[in-house]
């Protein structure tokens, strides 16, 4: 290959690369720039072009490099895509075990409260040191907040109150309280259907 060939493919290479580039970042900016819609989110397949129209401006740039490039097995491939349906199954089950023990986590006292807060039932409370104490916990685990500056202690012994006046749920406590409501109405389908099956 004489010198003035060298040139032109030289040449050539480097405005393939530039135009792989320009491609690939017009592509990703209308993706990115025209709104982030659920179809248009950068995935798998925006990933890829990027990853190989880089490869095919490295290789463009710098053709030497193809003899350091370790081609993918088809196999290899496949097997961490097993790996990691694997590992989805298993955050599955992790979570249905955490999802059914939900409620177990939290006695029947401290779930009637947050019940009652959710549903208004709060009249006729009345002070005494296991509802302080039940309470504490619940606020320490940001179930529960006070409101108006009040205190727990301000439930003295006794005391009749409405619980609504000084407590109310976090956000956190609705959505603790949205989940123990959904597997309570599981365990009770459940429950009526093995009921309906024995009969």
């Amino acid at each position: 290959m004489n010198r003035s060939s060298k040139r032109v493919w030289f040449l050539l290479r480097w405005v393939g690369a530039v135009l792989i580039g320009l491609a690939a970042m017009r592509y990703l900016g209308l993706i990115v720039f025209e709104g982030l819609a659920e179809e248009r989110r950068l995935t798998l397949v925006e990933l890829g072009i990027l990853l190989l129209a880089g490869g095919s401006i490295a290789l463009l740039v710098q053709p030497n490099l193809l003899g350091l490039v370790k081609l993918i097995e088809v196999a290899g491939i496949k097997l961490e895509l097993e790996r990691l349906q694997e590992k989805q199954k298993a955050q599955e089950s992790e979570l249905e075990t955490m999802r059914v023990m939900l409620p177990l986590l939290l006695p029947e006292d401290e779930r009637s409260h947050l019940k009652n807060l959710a549903n208004g039932r709060t009249a006729g409370y009345y002070g005494n040191a296991d509802l302080r104490q039940t309470l504490r916990r619940l606020r320490s685990t940001h179930l529960l907040q006070m409101k108006n500056g009040h205190h727990v202690s301000e439930l003295q012994d006794g005391r009749m109150f409405d619980l609504a006046d000084y407590i109310e749920l976090t956000s956190d406590g609705w959505q603790w309280l949205e989940r123990i409501k959904a597997v309570e109405k599981e365990q009770q389908e459940d429950a009526e259907g093995n009921s309906k099956r024995s009969q």
